[in-house]
């Protein structure tokens, strides 16, 4: 059961970043500059008093770090998700070696797809961060297990 909750999970998260490639640019920057608006509310509560300039550069630096951080998590959760049901039917190396490079690979058809998007652009550098956040899930999954490992001697 605990399989296929694990396979179901990740096909759905897989439709998730799917359907968040599939809107259209309008309604992309809408969504992140609703985030923005709300994070530079927490960080910046004097914005107001702030120059047009300032204003427009954290505006635009928010955005941009809200944008290729969920590029990052996103692919994060994909990596652990992957991970998690490969280690239900093997305990080999390739259960941490198949998650980054399926991670790579739907990434890329992402992409490709996000381009045929009306306002949208196919960017190989949100690739790259979509492929380190996978990494950055393996890597932390190592270091938990030597840790583990550590401990239990």
């Amino acid at each position: 059961m605990k399989k296929i909750i694990l396979y179901i999970t990740t096909i759905f998260w897989m439709i998730v970043i799917y359907i968040f490639s599939s809107q259209n640019g309008i309604k992309s920057i809408t969504i992140s500059m609703k985030i923005v608006d709300v994070v530079r509310k927490i960080l910046y509560p004097d914005f107001n008093k702030l120059d047009t300039i300032t204003q427009n550069e954290i505006i635009n630096n928010l955005n941009i770090y809200i944008r290729k951080g969920a590029h990052f998590f996103e692919y994060a959760i994909l990596c652990l998700l992957i991970f998690l049901s490969l280690k239900t039917i093997t305990k080999k190396k390739e259960a941490y070696i198949i998650p980054p490079v399926y991670c790579f690979l739907f990434a890329l058809s992402d992409e490709f797809h996000q381009g045929h998007i009306s306002g949208r652009v196919m960017a190989l550098s949100d690739v790259l961060i979509d492929t380190f956040g996978a990494l950055f899930v393996i890597l932390l999954i190592v270091l938990f297990n030597i840790v583990r490992r550590k401990k239990n001697v």
